[in-house]
């Protein structure tokens, strides 16, 4: 198992996360509070598997 195959992976699972965390705010959206929480930590999480997909 090479490193940038390990960023690869890390980089898919943590983006997969965001676009869960970004739908579980937009779900549990009654809660002001916490649907803006979810929807910030969903898309950092988002950008951060993105740019580790992108490190090679």
């Amino acid at each position: 198992m090479s490193a940038s195959w390990s960023k690869q992976k890390i980089g898919e699972i943590v983006e997969f996360a965001g676009v869960l965390v970004f739908a579980a705010g937009v779900i549990l959206s009654v809660q002001h509070y916490a649907i803006g929480a979810l929807l910030l930590g969903g898309t950092a999480a988002y950008a951060v598997g993105k740019k580790l997909r992108t490190i090679s």
